[in-house]
């Protein structure tokens, strides 16, 4: 039994490795990275052929990003297809983490002078460098997200392994806020007002690629993946077909469009914490102190999640025990129980499934549909996914 926990205990920690690298490639890509192009890449005498550079440079990005909203689903459908003896995710996470660091690496640099010897022919490899870089960090980034299903059938134990892969992601992506600025500056010869010179970015771009692959290859190590019925492929689905479904499935889009807003504001505010300090408060090293702030808030909301995945036996479930995590005292458990049956919130936890309560199967017993999921629940799994199907009709 014991060593069964600690092999869980070990899948749920590579796993985190994992998405801690992850989330530090991803901090790179969507603000740091932008930063040096701005700041080092063009530094000829000519200032608006520089502007102009720029321009084109983040033009290319643009279009390439909007792009890639009608690549995922091919890549999303080509990883389904996967069958290895090492899974279908792991070898995508490992290959994928292994070519996007690369291809970043060569980014966060001039190209040999291509950028003042021949500006044309900088832009052609660029595009196809950073159009290779955003493919494979995108398969990456698929698959390592759909692994949680993958590795247990316990939903329990899904639930935990997801919040290890959360805390590794969010102290990831804060903490390359926190070393950006010191790694930057320790390896640059020359400060450049606070944003460092070229030789500063790039080995800022070998460590943080060098430190998302190691995570990549502890997930691959570390964790199995395991076979279910629910997740086999019994037809072939098309490229067609995946965009009809999507198209189709109004929730899903709602949900998308939701989380672009989302990471649309997320991203501008990211991109602009450095301009600020560097150009506005004239100390960049300031940024560092916002990262450990971020970070501290960052793992104090995960390890709050965490814990309302277990709530107080004698206070039951409700607002009180999202609100009241540490119910060690009875004046606290009293508080949180008056809290947990204040304005119905208790009753809607239980009708919802949410404030740490269980939801019921059913609101009535209901056997005969009870006996009809079990019998049919591949078919019923497959069917719900495309949205159409006989076991729905039935």
């Amino acid at each position: 039994m014991s060593g069964n926990n600690g092999n869980k205990l070990m899948q749920r920690i590579s796993y985190a490795c994992g998405t801690f690298g992850h989330d530090i490639f991803y901090m790179m890509v969507s603000t740091y990275f932008i930063m040096f192009i701005t700041s080092n890449l063009f530094n000829t005498e000519d200032q608006s052929h520089n502007e102009y550079m720029i321009g084109i440079i983040m033009t290319v990005i643009l279009v390439i990003r909007v792009a890639e909203l009608f690549i995922d689903p091919f890549i999303g459908n080509t990883i389904d297809k996967t069958n290895t003896r090492w899974g279908r995710f792991k070898p995508w996470v490992i290959v994928g983490g292994f070519v996007a660091a690369l291809s970043l690496a060569i980014l966060f640099t001039d190209l040999g002078g291509l950028t003042t010897s021949n500006p044309l022919l900088y832009l052609i490899i660029f595009a196809i460098l950073y159009l290779v870089m955003d493919i494979f960090y995108s398969a990456k980034d698929v698959a390592i997200w759909s692994m949680v299903p993958a590795m247990s059938f316990d939903s329990k134990e899904r639930e935990i392994t997801a919040t290890f892969a959360r805390i590794g992601s969010v102290f990831g992506a804060q903490l390359v806020t926190v070393m950006v600025i010191p790694i930057v500056l320790f390896f640059s010869k020359d400060a450049n007002g606070g944003v460092g010179d070229a030789n500063g970015w790039l080995a800022f771009a070998l460590i943080g690629g060098g430190v998302s692959l190691l995570g990549a290859v502890i997930l691959g190590l570390g964790t199995k993946e395991q076979a279910s019925a629910l997740r086999e492929n019994k037809k072939e689905t098309t490229f067609k077909e995946v965009f009809s479904i999507l198209g189709k499935n109004d929730q899903l889009m709602w949900i998308a469009i939701t989380f672009l807003i989302f990471c649309f504001g997320q991203d501008l505010v990211n991109s602009f914490q450095m301009y600020y300090f560097a150009y506005i408060l004239g100390d960049s090293t300031y940024l560092s102190f916002l990262g450990i702030i971020n970070v501290i808030i960052g793992l104090l909301a995960v390890a709050g999640l965490t814990a309302s995945l277990y709530a107080n036996d004698n206070t039951g479930c409700g607002l009180g025990s999202l609100i009241i995590k540490n119910q060690n005292t009875v004046a606290l458990q009293v508080l949180a129980a008056t809290t947990n049956g204040t304005s119905g919130n208790q009753t809607f936890g239980i009708t919802s499934g949410t404030s740490n309560c269980a939801k019921p199967n059913n609101f009535v017993s209901n056997d005969k549909l009870n006996r009809f999921v079990s019998e049919n629940m591949d078919e019923l799994a497959l069917d719900i996914s495309s949205g159409k199907g006989e076991t729905l009709s039935t």
